[in-house]
């Protein structure tokens, strides 16, 4: 056998010898030693508060939350939590999952993701968890294709009750025009709300701010910044100088 085929087995051995002893390490001291002295902190008690308290409570502290199922003719009021998974006071670590279980009255769901999906497609996934399309608004999209949902009011994941109601933000196609925004800063309001319309696009919050460095209704600030590009029209907020005051 030659040298190099030697040294060759003579290094895959080592290999396959360091791999059994990570593994062995990582199953039977790493892990259960992390596991053992991770954070843990004690189970909030969520039952009794109404679903949106219990939910608040519940993902300020660090968990998600999820609710497994609805129970109908309690004497509990609709909304109430009535049971949760992990039980109140058990050592949990944060991040973990805490299941609910809800009185009768409306059913919760989470939001299903329908931003990529064609509209009626959307509409069709919404229906099944007896959720209503609000609002349709019609951007512009160099992303989406026309037709295709690009936004959601509710965020995917969220619980949310049947009967509600959502918007949907849905692509026009590529916009014929990018909207490219005026640097403002320094000019006099007047002049500065006629950039604006002649760019297309719409004045915001003006926030007038006392100050004697500047001569009255100059901007001062602009939101959003100069130079910036967008696919439909924006409102520009301004922050404006005016007379101080003693």
């Amino acid at each position: 056998m030659s040298i190099g085929l030697r040294n060759f087995f003579r290094i895959a051995t080592a290999f396959v010898i360091f791999t059994i002893v990570f593994v062995i390490a990582m199953n039977k001291i790493i892990m259960p030693w992390y596991v053992k002295h991770g954070k843990e902190v004690e189970m909030l008690n969520v039952i009794g508060k109404e679903f949106p308290e219990a939910e608040a409570i519940l993902t300020a502290n660090g968990f998600e939350v999820t609710v497994i199922d609805t129970l109908k003719n309690t004497d509990k009021s609709p909304g109430t939590v009535i049971d949760q998974i992990p039980n109140p006071g058990k050592k949990v670590k944060r991040g973990r999952v805490v299941k609910l279980v809800i009185a009768g009255g409306k059913i919760y769901h989470p939001m299903p993701r329908v931003v990529g999906k064609p509209v009626d497609a959307a509409r069709l996934e919404l229906e099944k968890y007896h959720i209503a399309i609000d609002t349709v608004y019609k951007i512009y999209s160099s992303i989406m294709p026309e037709g295709v949902v690009t936004d959601q009011s509710t965020k995917p994941g969220y619980i949310i009750a049947e009967g509600s109601k959502v918007k949907l933000w849905v692509s026009l196609g590529p916009p014929a025009k990018l909207y490219r925004i005026p640097d403002l800063i320094g000019m006099n309001l007047n002049r500065a709300k006629e950039e604006i319309k002649k760019e297309g696009l719409t004045i915001g919050n003006i926030r007038y701010i006392p100050t004697e460095e500047f001569a009255p209704f100059t901007v001062l600030d602009q939101n959003p910044a100069p130079k910036k590009v967008f696919e439909n029209p924006v409102s520009i907020e301004l922050e404006v100088s005016t007379i101080k005051t003693q």
